[in-house]
């Protein structure tokens, strides 16, 4: 039993996966900007 077949099948998958992973970190992080920004105008808004 060797972890090769393995570690060689995993491997090709890991680049594409890594992309898909920063794209969704970047749409996150602008998600996240503009969501942070709305709140410090509702709270900045008197009630």
């Amino acid at each position: 039993m060797t972890g090769e077949p393995e570690s060689a099948e995993s491997e090709p998958a890991e680049p594409e996966a890594t992309e898909r992973d920063d794209e969704e970190d970047a749409r996150r992080a602008e998600l996240l900007a503009k969501v942070r920004e709305a709140n410090k105008q509702s709270l900045a808004r008197p009630r």
